[in-house]
């Protein structure tokens, strides 16, 4: 019966969350309207280039190659299908099918997250995500960054449901394979981190799955890489793997704007096609470098010694000086969602683009907000330059012009009130970005496999923006919802209730036993922070070979041992002792604690002694005295520290002793029943110190 309450307020939060997370997505479909930024032209292009092949050929020829080559298939496909509806139509099909999946993928994350670590902030996580305006605002967009997002966080909580599970499901698992296929579609790397969060949770839990299902995962992601190229390839003859061709050097440039003498050298010298100093001009563009790709391809250089020469140009440019180094490293910052912090800093010198930290800094910001739609009222004017004026130059023309047509009926000229009623881009993206980052943290330590699989993503993404250094906020959309994901659960962890545990797998526990410096004996499901638990399963103290297997003879610092001697034999306690102290390192202690057999409170007597009335009494084989067990003790070699204890006159005796060196419950402090200043249960507690 006890049940039925629980199962009710689950029902009840699920309700409450999809009620709230449809709504704010709903007001965001209408009050956002159609969204964009100039790079969904290129989305369009390939989209009405997809299906055929001589169109994508067209689309994939000097410039396309150069500059498209890592964009995937995924929103392109989306167009393609808006596409079958009438012109009007058109942005409303995408909006809304990107709207339920980020919704689904949000009821889905948070509702799992419920169900493990209960708590109101699930709600409320999920309800600041859903009014978020820099997340709501993309998925009205052609972009990647909504479903790539959506796809990320659906994957993540699959993971969570795999690592949760006494036994994976193999649909959960084939579910998850279908996510990294399809969000690599999208944006390939942000698949592949994916799938290497997956192979994290696949070492994790190596016991619970079997050799087909790594076979699997990696048939899944090379097939996830390679499957739109060699589509490609089937349609215009030509292969080549996703990568960011000659956009990567415009980038290294951005990243270091004065370059050394000996940088131009080196980039004649591996074969730029003109006047390298041209690179670090302030006009230098995508553009300019495809030119230069182009030169090349004229000469009969194949594509695949172009990226490579472009590559090596690539690492020289921001390798050049320490300032490229920092700049990189800033723009990944920038670029995992804290774009103040990364361009922190005076002075007017060029960091970035040309420009000083504080216009950076200043850039950055105002990007945020345009991309958020908080920039103006209306983005008409925004919307014509990139689409429909004469000098409009990214993307097909034709394909422009259709995508202008499908969005400007649904551009929105509401306030800017109305799109972020909790005034939240208030707060720069860096606030998001850190509490994610602490929520990341909070986990690591209470549970660390929960917080390593929601940083992988974040902490790859990293790498890949500083290796191709690239500053720019956007990037780190899909990230949000595992900010907020990561917030619930640490609250979840630290201020809650959990329903569930992450079976740790036998290895890490082996790894852990191996290298425990303080162990428990005994421990009954006692857990204590910093020592390793032991029961006779995995440890039995009378048999040499079980602490052979785990550790070198004088090796470890401390056992510890609460009611367990009285459990064995005066025979087999010799034997255990003798075990504890070959293994114990000179100067190390055992603590051990047992019932006293002299508390002179006939009851305490009663309760304990072998066949006594409490419980586990009847497998007591023995009461000890302070003499007897250091006795017992000293016969191993030990020399005995009298903590706690009764005497022959009825007299208690106190040393104090840290619960540092290891706690014990049933003692005069710690034990709640002597709370009220009796003494009516405790130990005999002992330190037996191996000597140096």
């Amino acid at each position: 019966m006890s049940a039925e309450p629980g199962a009710a307020s689950q029902r009840r939060h699920m309700l409450w969350l999809a009620v709230i997370v449809v709504a704010a997505h709903a007001l965001a479909f209408r009050t956002f309207g159609a969204t964009f930024w100039v790079d969904s032209a290129v989305y369009a292009g390939l989209g009405e280039c997809l299906f055929t092949p001589e169109r994508l050929a067209s689309f994939y020829d000097a410039t396309g190659t150069m500059m498209y080559s890592h964009i995937g298939p995924g929103e392109s496909v989306l167009w393609a299908f808006a596409r079958l509806f009438p012109i009007k139509a058109q942005w409303p099909v995408i909006a809304l099918l990107q709207h339920a999946l980020a919704a689904g993928a949000t009821i889905f994350a948070f509702g799992n997250l419920q169900r493990w670590l209960p708590g109101i902030w699930n709600l409320a996580g999920a309800a600041l995500l859903s009014v978020h305006p820099f997340y709501q605002s993309l998925h009205n967009a052609l972009l990647t960054e909504s479903a790539s997002g959506s796809l990320m966080l659906i994957g993540i909580t699959l993971l969570f449901r795999l690592l949760y599970a006494a036994r994976p499901s193999r649909r959960t698992w084939a579910a998850l394979l279908a996510v990294i296929f399809v969000a690599t579609q999208f944006r390939p790397y942000l698949g592949t981190l994916l799938g290497g969060a997956a192979v994290l949770a696949l070492i994790w839990r190596n016991e619970a799955f079997r050799w087909h299902s790594r076979i699997a995962l990696f048939a899944v992601c090379i097939g996830a890489g390679v499957a739109y190229p060699c589509y490609r390839w089937a349609c215009i003859g030509r292969y080549f793997s996703p990568g960011r061709g000659t956009n990567s050097l415009v980038c290294a440039a951005w990243a270091n704007p004065r370059p050394t003498p000996a940088l131009l050298d080196k980039l004649s010298a591996m074969g730029w096609p003109g006047d390298p100093s041209l690179i670090f001009a302030e006009d230098f563009s995508y553009e300019k470098a495809r030119d230069a790709g182009v030169i090349w391809q004229q000469q009969g250089v194949p594509f695949s010694e172009i990226v490579r020469r472009i590559t090596a140009m690539t690492h020289a440019v921001v390798f050049d000086r320490p300032s490229g180094i920092l700049t990189a490293f800033r723009c990944a910052l920038a670029s995992s969602g804290m774009p103040t912090i990364a361009f922190s800093g005076s002075g007017e010198e060029p960091a970035y683009t040309h420009l000083s930290l504080a216009a950076v800094r200043k850039h950055e910001r105002t990007h945020y907000l345009w991309l958020s739609w908080l920039d103006k009222p209306s983005y008409l004017p925004d919307g014509y330059a990139f689409f429909a004026s004469a000098n409009a130059s990214v993307g097909l023309p034709a394909a422009r012009r259709e995508l202008w047509a499908a969005l400007e009926p649904h551009l929105s000229n509401k306030s800017v009130r109305r799109r972020d009623p909790l005034r939240l881009a208030k707060l720069p993206l860096d606030v998001w970005a850190v509490l994610g980052w602490f929520g990341i943290a909070l986990c690591i330590v209470r549970l660390p496999i929960l917080g390593l699989v929601l940083c992988i993503p974040i902490a790859g993404n990293f790498f890949v923006m500083g290796a191709y250094p690239v500053a720019n906020g956007r990037y780190s959309n899909p990230f949000l919802s595992i900010w907020f994901l990561a917030c619930a659960a640490a609250c979840g962890l630290y201020l809650g209730r959990k329903n569930a545990t992450i079976p740790v797998p036998r290895w890490l526990l082996r790894w852990r036993r191996k290298h425990a410096k303080k162990i428990v004996l005994g421990a009954g499901g006692l857990t204590l922070e910093g020592w390793y638990a032991t029961d006779r399963e995995t440890l039995d103290v009378l048999k040499r070979e079980d602490f052979l297997s785990h550790w070198k003879p004088s090796s470890r610092a401390t056992f510890l041992a609460e009611h367990v001697w009285e459990h064995i034999t005066p025979a087999d306690a010799a034997i255990a002792a003798r075990n504890v102290f070959e293994f114990l390192r000179p100067g190390g202690r055992f603590r051990l604690a047992v019932p006293d057999g002299l508390h002179p409170a006939p009851a305490y007597i009663e309760y304990v002694r072998p066949g006594g009335t409490g419980a586990g009494a009847d497998d007591h084989k023995i009461l000890y005295t302070y003499r007897t067990m250091a006795e017992s003790l000293e016969q191993a070699g030990f020399k005995v520290v009298l903590l706690e204890y009764w005497d022959e006159r009825g007299e208690f005796h106190f040393s104090k002793w840290s619960k540092k060196d290891g706690f014990i419950w049933r003692s005069k402090r710690y034990d709640p029943r002597n709370q009220d200043g009796s003494l009516s249960y405790t130990s005999l507690i002992v330190d037996a110190i191996k000597p140096r």
